[in-house]
């Protein structure tokens, strides 16, 4: 069946169910838009099926507008979620991909995270470093045991927040045994651990290794 067909009919008919397992798109559907179509799918029929979803992608794919394929296999993978059986723990994973990276096709999103493990291992160390005595200088620098600048510090919360690039900063400025200091040591190996995920997540994301369709 060709979709514009198809899509004429279920704009007059708002309230119904449609049984469009195996149908085909002869081009885009019209005039009915994407995301008048996706609703369709999703809230008109009896049940989640793969085949209509993958097909308009297919077609939205030749025509070149990828933006829309992306948003036909997000919803896809939203209707998959809802309605396709998953057990629990597939559905919990897939729901927390879907937060954090699109369903791995806006791996974008977990970048935000990172920015956030950033900017807290920096606040922390600025914070807890300073008046608090929770850094101060090691052996190595010229001044052992004296308390640590601002811009070591920054570079303290740098090094915390950053799961692979280092700035030396924690060699010359570390923490000590005060209560900030013990503080800063637990959080500190919490923002390596969010750090460490939310790269691995961007990757995995990027690669498309999350993605199920």
């Amino acid at each position: 069946m060709v979709g514009h067909q198809r899509g004429d009919s279920v704009g007059s008919d708002y309230g119904a169910l449609v049984g469009i397992d195996g149908l085909t798109y002869a081009d885009l559907p019209a005039p009915v838009g994407l995301s008048r179509w996706l609703e369709l799918l999703r809230d008109h029929t009896p049940g989640y099926s793969a085949q209509p979803y993958q097909q308009l992608a297919a077609v939205y794919r030749a025509a070149g507008h990828d933006s829309e394929v992306r948003d036909i296999l997000m919803a896809q993978r939203r209707d998959q979620i809802d309605r396709g059986g998953l057990r629990r723990r597939d559905r919990t994973w897939a729901r927390f991909t879907g937060l954090a990276l699109g369903f791995g096709y806006q791996p974008w999103r977990v970048l935000l995270l990172l920015f956030a493990v950033l900017a807290g291992s920096v606040a922390l160390a600025v914070v807890l470093g300073g008046p608090s005595g929770g850094l101060e200088h090691t052996a190595r620098a010229s001044t052992p045991t004296t308390p640590c600048s601002v811009v070591q510090r920054v570079g303290v919360g740098l090094d915390l927040g950053l799961p692979v690039v280092k700035t030396g900063a924690a060699d010359l400025c570390a923490p000590t045994g005060t209560r900030a200091g013990q503080t800063l040591t637990v959080a500190g190996w919490l923002l390596q651990l969010a750090a460490w995920a939310s790269a691995t997540l961007f990757i995995a994301g990027f690669t498309g290794a999350v993605r199920k369709t």
